[in-house]
């Protein structure tokens, strides 16, 4: 996923965690730190946390923190979409979903990867 997010110019720098858990650990010191993250790429199901509670436990930072522009937060899984994951979108805004399928394979999801980034990074301006 780092080279296809750096190869297509979608990002610079990318930095990978292993579980929800580390995310946190890295967005909370960024965050503290002042230092921004463009797009957040969660997976619906990373463990040991999953990628809802997650980009929540995100936005609960953001808040104690009076971050005024929240990060943008990508699930990006083959999980299908439904009425749970629907909600649990409106509830983290701004983020959106995309599916990768079963074959998630760089030639697959690069270009609707990288609307959607831009989708994403529009909407944080907006």
């Amino acid at each position: 996923m780092i080279d296809l997010l750096v190869g297509q110019g979608l990002a610079q720098k990318v930095i990978s965690c292993e579980s929800g858990a580390e995310f946190l650990t890295v967005a909370t010191g960024r965050l503290l730190q002042g230092l921004p993250i463009k797009v957040a790429l969660l997976d619906i199901i990373v463990e040991p946390s999953v990628g809802i509670a997650t980009a929540v436990a995100v936005r609960a930072f953001e808040k104690a923190l009076k971050v005024t522009q929240p990060i943008p937060i990508l699930f990006l899984s083959a999980v299908p979409f439904d009425s749970s994951l629907k909600t649990a979108l409106g509830q983290n805004q701004p983020a959106l979903y995309l599916n990768k399928g079963s074959d998630a394979v760089p030639e697959k999801i690069g270009a609707w990867l990288a609307r959607v980034i831009e989708y994403l990074l529009q909407w944080e301006r907006g």
